[in-house]
C-alpha cells in the first residue's frame, strides 16, 4: 500500500509566474490577448503548465482521498476512534470531494489545515473538507485550463478565420451564465465564511467526543443555539450521522466509540481495496 500511495498521492501544483498568472486573468475576464501576448517565454511556460498539471487536475479518487486522510489523522485530535467510523468517513469524504482536482489533495493543503489555529486541530467535517480543498483545488483548475488555452492560441496558423462576432442573443446567453456564476461564487463563500466562524465550535462537555457520541452531545446544546451557528451544527450532526449509518450498512453494525481500530488502519484498508 505504501508503494501504492507514494505513487499516486500528487506532489504540490505547478508554480506560476506571476506574469503568466496575471495573463490566465485577463483572458478569463473575457479580454481577448493579441499575437503580440502570446510571447515565447509564455507560451514555453504555459505548455509546462498544461504537461505538470494533465494529472493534477483529473477527479482524486478514492486512493487519493483516503491517502491523504490517512496523513491527516495524526495531526489532529478526534480523528474518527472506531474502524467503522473511520471507512464511513473516508467514503462519504470520496463521494462528495472525489471529483476534485487530485493536486487539491497535496502535503501543503494539508498544512494549511493544520495551521488554522484551533480550528485545525479538530478532524474536518465532510462540508469543511470540501470548502478547505476547494480552495487550492479552483484555482489549479482554472491555471491549467487558462494555460491550455493560451498553448492553443500560440497553435492557431496566422490568416485562420477568426470567430464570428456573437450575436446579441449569444452575449445575454453569457451575461446570464455569468450572473448564475457569480450567485453560485457568492453562495459558496457565504457557506465557507459559516463553516470558518462554526465548523469548529465545541461545547466544554464534548471535547474529545467523536462519532456517535459526538454527534448526540451537539444534539443536546441545539435549543441553546441560532442563526448561522445552529444551521452548521445541525449540518455537523447530519455528517456525523450519515457516515454512521453507512457505515453501519456496509459493516452490519451500529459502529460505537471506543471501538477497535484507528483511522490510519481504515484509511490502509481503503487505499488497498481502491
Amino acid at each position: 500500500m505504501n508503494i501504492i500511495v507514494k505513487h499516486t498521492i500528487p506532489s504540490d501544483a505547478p508554480s506560476i509566474s506571476p506574469d503568466l498568472s496575471a495573463v490566465i486573468d485577463v483572458m478569463q475576464s473575457g479580454c481577448a490577448l493579441t499575437a503580440r501576448e502570446l510571447t515565447p517565454s509564455r507560451v514555453l511556460e504555459a505548455r509546462e503548465i498544461v504537461a505538470s498539471g494533465a494529472r493534477m487536475t483529473e477527479a482524486a479518487g478514492p486512493l487519493i482521498v483516503s491517502a491523504w486522510l490517512k496523513k491527516l489523522a495524526p495531526l489532529v485530535r478526534n480523528a474518527p476512534s472506531s474502524s467503522a467510523e473511520a471507512s464511513g468517513y473516508a467514503r462519504m469524504a470520496t463521494e462528495i470531494c472525489g471529483d476534485l482536482p487530485a493536486g487539491a489533495f497535496t502535503e501543503e493543503g494539508r498544512k494549511a489545515w493544520v495551521r488554522q489555529g484551533e480550528k485545525g486541530t479538530w478532524w474536518p467535517s465532510i462540508a469543511e473538507l470540501y470548502a478547505h480543498l476547494n480552495r487550492f483545488g479552483e484555482p489549479l483548475r482554472r491555471q491549467v485550463i487558462g494555460a491550455r488555452r493560451i498553448v492553443e492560441m500560440a497553435q492557431r496558423k496566422p490568416g485562420a478565420p477568426s470567430r464570428q462576432k456573437p450575436t446579441d442573443e449569444e452575449k445575454a446567453a453569457v451575461r446570464a451564465g455569468l450572473d448564475e456564476l457569480h450567485a453560485e461564487r457568492r453562495a459558496r463563500e457565504e457557506d465557507e465564511r459559516k463553516i470558518r466562524e462554526h465548523g469548529a465550535w465545541m461545547p466544554d462537555d464534548c471535547t474529545g467526543l467523536t462519532g456517535v457520541a459526538l454527534s448526540e452531545g451537539l444534539r443536546r446544546h441545539l435549543p441553546e443555539l441560532s442563526g448561522d451557528r445552529l444551521e452548521v451544527t445541525r449540518r455537523r450532526i447530519e455528517a456525523i450521522e450519515a457516515a454512521t449509518t453507512m457505515a453501519a450498512a456496509l459493516l452490519g453494525s451500529v459502529p460505537s466509540v471506543g471501538q477497535p481500530g484507528s483511522v490510519c488502519d481504515v484509511m490502509h484498508t481503503c487505499c488497498e481495496d481502491a
